[in-house]
């Protein structure tokens, strides 16, 4: 998990459109789903059952993933013979976050949820490493953390296709949705441990450092920063 924080840094990404992706789940529809064994218990996303007051809200960032794949191109086209292509797995690196997107917009917890660069500043930054990608299995290393520089989640999270993903037909469900639910599941339970006190520091925090980093000289003295922590 040592490599996770980097994920939280800009990733040199292909422009790979996310239809790679799509072709990838679309190729593998035509699979016997008889082929995979079966899925994992399926996990339902926690909802909201009642309005959440705004100040409750925070904003939530996702970064593009870290694809997995290693530096060196060699590395990189040796591993086409494990079936694991350069162009589909950045297209993932995509495709994963916008998933998890929908999973936290979905639960209504949240205030605003968005893929953002590694430079915005957002009240919940998360970040994502790709460890492995085959159709049938998924493992992801997922990092979370707020404006203050508060971990919430440093955890690898691991899920088997949903068979009935790859079977024909309409209403197929999203192969890996427990993953991302599990996910989403995880945060809002870091978010219920904050009180309203908690939940407006987070925010006065998030706007005094987006105030810093458009005019340092005017709010640089209202915030202090030690080990990348944030007062």
């Amino acid at each position: 998990m040592k490599k996770l924080e980097a994920a939280m840094n800009p990733t040199r990404l292909s422009r790979a459109p996310l239809a790679i992706a799509s072709v990838l789940l679309i190729g593998l529809a035509s699979v016997d789903a008889q082929a995979f064994a079966r899925g994992d218990e399926p996990v339902a996303l926690e909802q909201a059952r009642t309005e959440i007051l705004e100040e409750r809200l925070l904003d939530v960032g996702i970064q593009l993933f870290d694809p997995g794949l290693p530096e060196d191109e060699y590395e990189r086209y040796k591993l086409e013979d494990e079936g694991i292509y350069t162009d589909v797995r950045k297209a993932e690196a995509r495709y994963f976050p916008m998933q998890l997107k929908s999973a936290l917009q979905t639960s209504g917890f949240w205030g605003a949820v968005r893929l953002v660069p590694a430079s915005h500043v957002v009240d919940l930054r998360v970040g994502g490493r790709i460890r492995k990608s085959n159709g049938k299995h998924l493992e992801l290393d997922i990092i979370a953390v707020d404006v203050q520089g508060k971990e919430w989640i440093e955890k690898t999270y691991k899920a088997e296709a949903d068979p009935l993903a790859y079977v024909d037909g309409e209403g197929r469900p999203e192969p890996f949705q427990s993953l991302y639910n599990r996910i989403a599941n995880d945060l809002h339970d870091a978010s219920r441990k904050m009180d309203t006190e908690d939940v407006q520091r987070v925010r006065r925090i998030a706007e005094l450092r987006f105030a810093n980093y458009l005019a340092p000289s005017a709010f640089g003295d209202y915030l202090s920063e030690k080990k990348s922590k944030f007062k």
